[in-house]
């Protein structure tokens, strides 16, 4: 059994143990002419086979041998470029803090001092506004825009109080305030136009309250100016009525009245009554 198993291990092409003499040997006893020259040309066309076989792998395996070296070599070129260009751009950046560095302390020892004329600047902007105040405030009033000539006046007023006292701010001051009296005049006036036409609910007579309250008239101040108003007009309808009433009994008796302005006395009543409510 075992002698059987190893002559067929012997005559495998593909086992470790094959003999060459021994096959032949064992084909030359088994097998006739033709059968001879048959695996002849069967092995023969199995090593060309074969053969081609290994060259194929064989470039194969060479053409991605050159491809990995060719992609090694171009590997490390780039790390080496990368190499490079890192090294400069630490040595740049090195140079950066370096510079940066310097010119934090240098910008430290004026730091200070540009705070300083920023202030300065700012300061002479505003001085420079409420030098120009009388001007922009004559600008509103000839324009007719008394809410924003009380609003510039009003949001500089604390300032003109305190640099009113300097020579050279006393006049700025004193012209300001001339034409802010100037503008509360004006907006008195209309005031009481809009209240003698009793346009009493009126977007311009709420504008007006407004302005005059900002300018430092008192609540009780125009409580009493619009209190006036109405009192005068109504002793104003009310002389009409007694004008009216006294016309009315002065005609002569027997006589037709030449100047009849009410038919009964029911329409006398209603007249007087309508304008006085109103008022």
């Amino acid at each position: 059994m075992s002698f059987s198993t190893s002559s067929k291990s012997t005559l495998d092409i593909n086992s470790s143990s094959f003999d060459p003499e021994y096959y032949v040997q064992d084909l030359l006893r088994k097998k006739g002419l033709e059968e001879l020259v048959a695996v002849e040309q069967d092995m023969v066309n199995n090593v060309r086979r074969l053969d081609s076989e290994m060259q194929s792998l064989v470039y194969e395996n060479y053409s991605k041998f050159l491809n990995a070296t060719s992609t090694v070599k171009d590997m490390q070129n780039r790390l080496t470029d990368a190499h490079n260009e890192m090294n400069s751009l630490s040595s740049r950046m090195d140079k950066i803090a370096d510079l940066s560095d310097s010119l934090t302390e240098k910008f430290a020892k004026n730091c200070e001092r540009v705070k300083k004329l920023n202030e300065a600047r700012d300061s002479v902007k505003r001085l420079e506004f409420l030098i120009k105040a009388p001007q922009i405030l004559q600008t509103c009033v000839e324009q007719n825009d008394f809410s924003k000539a009380v609003n510039t006046f009003v949001s500089i007023q604390p300032k003109l109080e305190k640099l009113k006292n300097l020579p050279s701010m006393a006049g700025i001051a004193s012209d300001s305030e001339k034409i802010m009296e100037g503008v509360k005049k004006q907006v008195e006036i209309k005031l009481s136009e809009q209240l003698e036409r009793r346009l009493i609910s009126s977007e311009s007579v709420i504008q007006a309250v407004q302005l005059l309250k900002k300018l430092g008239i008192s609540e009780n101040e125009l409580e009493n100016q619009l209190l006036s108003t109405f009192e005068r007009e109504i002793y104003s309808e009310l002389n009409k009525l007694r004008e009216e009433e006294n016309e009315q009994q002065q005609q002569i008796p027997g006589e037709l009245p030449t100047n009849i302005k009410f038919n009964d006395i029911f329409e006398f009543v209603d007249t007087g009554c309508c304008h006085f409510l109103t008022n």
